[in-house]
């Protein structure tokens, strides 16, 4: 199993113009809806940080680190550099990390 965990900030000037912020909740609702149809994707939800309007956190779950591969190299990237990137005030923070359940002994 494959774990993700982004984080972003949006630009004040998106914060702050209702018009833009929904523009760009538009646009990330659109690359949610396609990283949940990639193969392997378990999960993929990101979430607005309590108290920090600008800040947006996501997590996901892939099944294999294969159907990772195909996600880092599927159309769901390519428009988060294209269409989400524009609503930024800095690139946004990635980790990944190789992982299993623990399970009860």
């Amino acid at each position: 199993m494959v774990l993700i965990h982004v984080s972003l900030q949006v630009k004040e000037e998106v914060a702050n113009a209702l018009d833009r912020l929904l523009q760009f909740e538009r646009v990330l609702q659109q690359v949610i809806d396609d990283a949940r149809k990639t193969t392997g994707c378990l999960k993929y939800d990101w979430y607005r940080a309590s108290g920090q309007f600008r800040q947006f956190i996501a997590y996901g779950e892939f099944d294999s680190p294969e159907n990772f591969e195909q996600y880092l190299d599927s159309n769901v990237l390519q428009r988060i550099g294209q269409e989400l990137m524009p609503f930024l005030a800095a690139p946004p923070t990635f980790k990944h990390y190789e992982a299993s359940i623990l399970e009860n002994t």
